[in-house]
């Protein structure tokens, strides 16, 4: 994962010598969405909302 937060959108944290955290950082939230609207284009089905709009 170290080396993986280099190249995405992730921020890492150090927790103590062992442990670190990871956070999704703005440009990394932007690549997923566009991911996510890629994906959609390319198939016939309904991308689910999870604000409770009930649309997009």
């Amino acid at each position: 994962m170290t080396t993986y937060h280099e190249l995405t959108g992730f921020q890492r944290d150090y927790v103590d010598g062992r442990t670190n955290t990871y956070t999704l950082t703005d440009a990394g939230q932007h690549q997923l969405q566009q991911q996510a609207e890629t994906l959609t284009s390319l198939c016939d089905c309904p991308r689910p909302v999870a604000d409770g709009s009930g649309h997009r």
